[in-house]
């Protein structure tokens, strides 16, 4: 794996510089080479400018020139304009003149000649002779001509430069300064300087020089007015079309609007398929322009030195900076390497994790043995903490064990309470239908009773004769009211058997709450139903003491029942002693006859609520025995769950066994 990453990152580093070259490469051919090629650009149109501002330098020095033959001749008298002029045209001696002449407007001369013009040009040797082709018959009028017109429309004291031409005066091409010549500020005719091409082949040869291109010195109609070195001969006043096939420069002005076009920069291909750059420049003040053409190549020149150079400068930086890199990145490596063999060793044998990583220096990489070293040791806290919880959890479990077994005893006694419990209270349900249909009968009885005391009032007179009828009846009341007196007495003992009971069983579901407590999640349901023991049992208990409540409000019924039997019999003993009481006698037994039947009623209601009482005790029991069953059941679960957890701490010893934690 080291070796795959070191070689990776080795590729990675490689791409990475390779990227930063070609970047490079592409921003300095992108940003700079373009910025580079205006700059070349903008020298060669300032070669072009320099160029114009030469002409414009060499036709300054020809209109000031000019500017003083116009405004000598005024002065001069017809003949001494023929005497001067020539001297007047030399007097720079600049061989560019080629000649000039002075060309009044008709009749202005001389009247009644319309031709008369003073005219000079140079002969084969450079020396100014006259011309009088002009003022010949078979010369057109001068007047006519477009120079003369251009010196006609130019401003005073400006020069009217004409197109390139030749004519029947001499074959040189030429273009001429024409100025308005004015005699007391009246038009008196034109003078021209005619200057000769010849000077412009000179700027465009030395231009061509410095820019190793073409140049040539052109009209918008497409005349050329100079030669240029990538067409043999001459080819001044020759059209560019005409000279399209002979050179890349021409034919690409040719194939343009000249009449439109201004200061351009145009890239095409030459004939040979290589790129080139044209040019163009007008020259201010005059009807010409210039173009040069050259390789775009030499346009970039600079921009792929500049190129070269950054490369044969970067190279051996980045190469070396690669080595330098690589040799860290070996260096790096050999580290990781051993940093792994010692966590390899660590995870060896018994994984002793009282082992440290060696730390050198502290860089980064002992940085990260640092940062495994403490996670070693926070490891190996946690397994001792583990270790130490393992034990704890194998003690919990011992008492969890011990304590379920303890519970499924105190659960299987507590089942054989409960199915006591049960019988008792089904039996203490018997009882108390009894009771209720012993109630039932003495009311009945005491109906009768009352019934008898009515008649007896009617028949009092027969009273003694009936007493000792009456006093057994009073006896057999009196023992059925002693019975009924001791079947309450019997159920009292019942009663407080199901108390004890529900007391016992209270104690018994908190004793089984409790231990579900200590069982903790695993006795939650056992807590549960021992709650809901606990419930059952308080309320058995209370229902006890409201029947304990109503037996004891019985018994004393029953009491003040005997008390009146006694009363009554007491009465019966002295009836006939007491004949005329009678009376009073038979109305207190009658309220106490009815007292006695509304206790009765009390006493049978008492027994019927005492039997509903015991036959929900008696559910409410079969519920409490079927919830005993539960937790038996659950207690056989929790002795499962326990066993369980018992083996999976066993397991986590074991594990931990396997670790070196301690010296």
């Amino acid at each position: 794996m080291l070796i795959r990453l070191k070689s990776l990152y080795s590729l990675l580093l490689l791409t990475f510089i390779l990227v930063m070259l070609v970047l490079t490469v592409m921003a300095l051919r992108g940003v700079v080479a373009p910025r580079l090629f205006a700059m070349e650009s903008a020298l060669v149109r300032h070669e072009l400018v320099a160029i114009g501002e030469d002409i414009q330098r060499e036709l300054a020095q020809v209109q000031a020139q000019q500017r003083a033959i116009t405004q000598l001749v005024p002065v001069l008298k017809s003949h001494q304009i023929d005497e001067q002029l020539p001297s007047l045209l030399d007097q720079y001696g600049e061989e560019k003149v080629f000649g000039g002449g002075v060309w009044p407007l008709p009749n202005r001369r001389t009247q009644g000649r319309e031709k008369h013009s003073t005219f000079f040009h140079r002969d084969d040797s450079g020396r100014l002779v006259e011309n009088f082709y002009w003022n010949s018959d078979e010369a057109p009028n001068y007047y006519e001509q477009p120079w003369y017109q251009n010196g006609r429309n130019a401003p005073k004291g400006q020069c009217g430069w004409a197109k390139a031409y030749a004519d029947g005066a001499s074959a040189e091409a030429r273009t001429n300064c024409a100025m308005g010549i004015y005699k007391d500020n009246t038009l008196y005719g034109v003078a021209t300087i005619d200057v000769t091409l010849g000077f412009f082949n000179n700027l465009a040869a030395r231009s061509e020089e410095r820019i190793n291109g073409q140049v040539v010195i052109f009209e918008r109609s497409g005349k050329l007015v100079s030669n240029t070195s990538a067409i043999p001969g001459d080819i001044i006043l020759s059209d560019v079309r005409s000279q399209a096939r002979h050179a890349d420069i021409t034919r690409q002005l040719a194939g343009m609007k000249l009449d439109e076009v201004g200061s351009s920069i145009t890239r095409y291909r030459g004939s040979d398929g290589s790129e080139l750059t044209l040019l163009v420049e007008e020259i201010s003040g005059t009807p010409w322009l210039m173009a040069a053409s050259l390789p775009s190549s030499a346009l970039n020149r600079q921009s792929n030195q500049l190129i070269t150079l950054l490369l044969a400068f970067q190279a051996p930086l980045l190469l070396l900076m690669l080595a330098a890199i690589i040799f860290a990145l070996y260096r790096l490596m050999a580290r990781l390497k051993k940093l792994k063999s010692s966590i390899d060793d660590l995870s060896a044998g018994e994984a002793d994790l009282t082992h440290r990583l060696a730390i050198g220096k502290g860089d980064e990489l002992d940085d990260i043995a640092g940062s495994i070293n403490r996670f070693i040791a926070y490891l190996q806290k946690m397994v001792l903490d583990i270790k130490v919880s393992s034990d704890n959890i194998s003690g919990s479990l011992e008492a969890l064990k011990s304590g379920s077994e303890n519970s499924g005893n105190i659960l299987a006694a507590h089942a054989e309470e409960t199915e006591q419990v049960a019988t008792a209270i089904t039996e203490m349900s018997y009882t108390s239908e009894a009771v209720a249909k012993s109630a039932n009968d003495t009311s009945d009885f005491i109906r009768k009773v009352n019934n008898q005391a009515d008649v007896s009032k009617s028949l009092v007179f027969k009273a003694s004769e009936s007493m000792e009828g009456l006093l057994g009846n009073v006896d057999n009341a009196s023992e059925e009211v002693s019975k009924m007196s001791a079947s309450v007495q019997n159920i009292l003992p019942i009663l407080n058997a199901i108390s004890d009971i529900a007391a016992q069983t209270n104690l018994l579901a908190l004793n089984a709450a409790i231990e579900a407590a200590r069982a903790g999640d695993q006795g939650r349901g056992f807590s549960v139903v021992a709650d809901e023991v606990r419930a059952l049992a308080a309320r058995t208990q209370s229902s006890t003491e409201e029947i304990s409540a109503q037996l004891k409000q019985l018994t004393e019924s029953v009491e003040l029942v005997v008390n009146s039997i006694e009363s009554t019999r007491a009465s019966s003993e002295v009836t006939a002693e007491h004949t005329a009481s009678v009376n009073k006698g038979l109305d207190d037994m009658a309220d106490a006859v009815q007292k006695i039947h509304d206790l009765s009623m009390q006493i049978a209601s008492a027994a019927e609520e005492q039997s509903n009482a015991s036959q929900q005790v008696d559910s409410n029991v079969q519920s409490i025995k079927d919830m005993v069953g539960s937790l038996v059941k659950q207690d056989g679960l929790n002795a499962q769950t326990a066993a369980q957890l018992s083996e999976a701490n066993a397991q986590l010893v074991r594990l931990i066994r396997g670790f070196k934690i301690e010296q």
